[in-house]
């Protein structure tokens, strides 16, 4: 048995905060349920992803409701990665090599960079599968085209 590590996604957070299909798949994580053969899990989510988490609730909700997520993230247990030097480049030529958002190159970059699975709902995402593992909380998510 290991210890897997995975990296969260905006996706997977908004995915998470409003309930949507997958979101039991990431409590279970949260709730450090064992997922397949792992002797445990250690959580990561970069900090460019969690202030656009904020974001986006704040621009699509209200700044109250950003505030209440972004203290139920934060008392998560989770580790935020610090965007660095060596994320922000590998995260700028992910993105000069695909057509995914620089928010979610931040993602991919930390997941690649720590080795992480990503944890994502994000059907825009398939568009990278190969360039690292990727755990989908939502099974259709697989199945698109």
């Amino acid at each position: 048995m290991t210890t897997d590590t995975f990296v969260l996604d905006v996706s997977a957070v908004l995915t998470y905060v409003a309930g949507e299909q997958g979101s039991d798949r990431l409590e279970q994580l949260l709730g450090g349920q064992k997922l397949e053969d792992s002797a445990s899990s250690i959580l990561l989510m970069d900090c460019i992803s969690l202030s656009e988490v904020y974001s986006v609730v704040r621009r699509e909700v209200s700044e109250e409701k950003a505030n209440q997520v972004l203290a139920l993230v934060k008392n998560w247990e989770i580790k935020f990665v610090p965007v660095d030097e060596v994320i922000a480049l590998l995260a700028v030529r992910i993105q000069s090599l695909s057509t995914i958002s620089r928010v979610d190159a931040y993602s991919l970059a930390t997941a690649q960079l720590f080795g992480a699975t990503l944890v994502t709902n994000n059907p825009q995402l398939r568009r990278i599968e190969g360039w690292t593992k990727i755990l989908w909380l939502a099974e259709s998510q697989t199945d698109q085209t």
